[in-house]
């Protein structure tokens, strides 16, 4: 990986929730930008 974009304020970043959290914000983060096509419902 070249390149790596923040999806959310840098505060939040270096906060730790847990996985589950870190988890679940990426997921919902990672479907923002992705094509609508290319998800599955």
């Amino acid at each position: 990986m070249q390149k790596r974009h923040l999806v959310q304020p840098i505060e939040q970043t270096l906060r730790h929730p847990g996985l589950t959290e870190r988890n679940r914000i990426y997921e919902v983060e990672s479907k923002k930008r992705t094509p609508r096509s290319s998800r599955r419902r």
